[in-house]
């Protein structure tokens, strides 16, 4: 978890995401939100779309949702990206779902993605010892914030949002 956040506000999130897919659940479970069938449907669209698709980066997937960063996964192994890429997929779906999306400018989502990994390759970052192997690093930009997972001097996993 990022520094700075606390359970109050994850739960505030999961409420969000509840509400906007309709699917509350009497015990506030974020599962309820996935096992929607309108959810598992849309997402399933998603996933027949993506799977038609080849990826350009395969290290890592850049989402926007209406023009807007949902969020970035890089993976210093393609094959770590390939085992964790379907759950990611479906993390966006979710993420997207009841969500009005409006058609964006590829040029104008590589510029800010571009931006965005600068801001990143210079950002101050608070480190603490990693539960496993390695660091956690924590970055918090004007744009957005993330962690980086550091093994034997490489950033393993890279997530921003």
């Amino acid at each position: 978890m990022l520094a700075g956040s606390d359970q109050q506000k994850v739960w505030a999130e999961v409420n969000r995401y509840a509400a906007r897919a309709a699917a509350r659940s009497a015990t506030g479970s974020y599962q309820a939100i996935p096992d929607k069938p309108e959810v598992q449907a849309k997402r399933k669209d998603v996933e027949s779309c993506s799977a038609a698709t080849s990826l350009r980066a395969p290290g890592g997937v850049a989402v926007f949702v209406g023009g807007a960063l949902a969020g970035i996964d890089l993976f210093q192994d393609d094959s770590l990206f390939a085992r964790e890429w379907s759950k990611l997929l479906r993390a966006s779906a979710i993420h997207a779902y009841g969500r009005r999306i409006a058609s964006s400018e590829e040029a104008r989502l590589r510029a800010t993605l571009d931006e965005i990994l600068k801001l990143a390759a210079g950002a101050d970052g608070a480190v603490r010892r990693g539960v496993g192997a390695g660091w956690l690093v924590e970055l918090s930009m004007s744009r957005a914030k993330g962690s980086a997972l550091v093994a034997e001097r490489q950033v393993v996993h890279l997530a921003m949002i």
